[in-house]
């Protein structure tokens, strides 16, 4: 049961774990090739991902352990940073190298805030200040963007307990 959006953190027994896996697998051939350009590339790219238990289990535990919801994730996930950052970083982890001066710039404003999690207890936090800001490259702001969330969602501890959102609105955004 869901009580204000928190839900009950799942027991991750190792044969629920296997199992999903195993599910999640077969999900991901299911995929229409044409849907699944990116995700397969991305796997010519670095075969190893294909078998990367630690990587398939982000998105089992973002869609809770549902296997089809997990594989419809992981699909778009490539979709999207195929077009955020292009074959050449499509199977690598994006370091903050990757965003280039603009992305670099929005990192400087700090717009979006993930501190770190408490591994004892707690969730994730998200922290993004919103405003009437007159965004000159939204690519850049997008793989600045995408750069922060992918901290969150590469920490195990935050996969499990969850993030919690915090959107900030307010009037004109003030470059510094």
């Amino acid at each position: 049961d869901e009580i204000h959006g928190v839900a009950d953190i799942i027991d991750e027994t190792p044969e629920l774990v296997s199992r999903s896996l195993a599910e999640m697998r077969e999900e991901l051939l299911k995929i229409p090739k044409r849907r699944r350009r990116a995700l397969d590339r991305a796997l010519f790219l670095k075969p190893s991902l294909s078998s990367d238990d630690k990587f398939h289990l982000i998105f089992l535990r973002a869609e809770r352990f549902d296997p089809v919801k997990a594989a419809g994730k992981m699909y778009r996930h490539f979709n999207h940073k195929l077009e955020l950052f292009g074959e050449e970083k499509l199977a690598k982890r994006i370091t903050l190298d990757d965003l280039g001066e603009g992305g670099m710039a929005h990192m400087r404003w700090g717009a979006v805030q993930t501190p770190v999690v408490n591994k004892n207890g707690g969730r994730g936090l998200f922290f993004m200040a919103a405003c009437n800001e007159n965004v000159k490259d939204w690519l850049a702001d997008m793989r600045y963007k995408w750069y922060k969330i992918m901290e969150l969602v590469e920490d195990e501890h935050a996969q499990k307990a969850g993030v919690v959102s915090i959107l900030c609105f307010h009037g004109e955004w003030q470059h510094p």
